[in-house]
């Protein structure tokens, strides 16, 4: 209680503090080999995404996240125990822009998250901005070959009057998928289901 007591009266190692509980998780070994004193268990969302979405590691996001986890693993000490003494050293900007990283690494949208969560993950979205047709693109693996032909068909002609093109109907799955691919890009349409996010 001591503890708690002086950590509550000290931002600067509590943030640290804070920081290093969600570091080991998210930047150390899957399953870390130490542990903070803090009882914060940050759940990593990294494999219901990858389950739910078989290309996600070719999208943009993904190599984003990626790039900006590699960087802070270059810069934390070689080994886990002298995080927490090397975090306290840290200003406390590049602390917050560290749990920035390690608390996004948590975020988890799906469907059947939590009761509630769409509520906080629709705030979220407005809060950041997001735009997902900056993100997303209809590819043929992670939308084209999951959906009818009706569907394909339907998304070309929101997407441009022209892109629909005479016989596009005609076409067999695997010729509209390429087709749909290829006219689909670069064109920012969403689906309905990604529309329902604030754009």
């Amino acid at each position: 209680m001591a503890l708690q007591a002086l950590l509550a009266q000290n931002s600067t190692v509590a943030l640290a503090c804070v920081v290093h509980a969600f570091v080991l998780r998210a930047l150390g070994a899957e399953y870390p080999r130490k542990v903070s004193a803090l009882q914060v268990s940050p759940q990593l969302s990294h494999h219901a995404l990858e389950a739910a979405a078989d290309d996600l590691k070719a999208s943009r996001a993904w190599q984003v996240v990626q790039q900006a986890k590699q960087g802070w693993r270059e810069v934390l000490p070689d080994q886990q125990g002298e995080w927490l003494g090397w975090l306290m050293g840290r200003a406390q900007a590049e602390l917050i822009d560290l749990l920035a990283l390690c608390g996004a690494l948590t975020v988890n949208g799906l469907p059947g998250a939590g009761v509630g969560t769409s509520g906080s993950v629709n705030a979220l979205a407005v809060a950041v901005g997001l735009d997902m047709s900056e993100w997303w693109e209809p590819t043929a693996a992670g939308y084209l070959n999951h959906v009818p032909k009706a569907q394909i068909v339907a998304a070309l002609k929101e997407a441009g009057p022209d892109l629909a093109g005479v016989g596009v109907e005609s076409l067999k799955k695997d010729a509209l998928i390429l087709a749909a691919a290829s006219r689909l890009a670069g064109k920012r349409w969403l689906p309905e289901q990604l529309r329902g996010l604030p754009s």
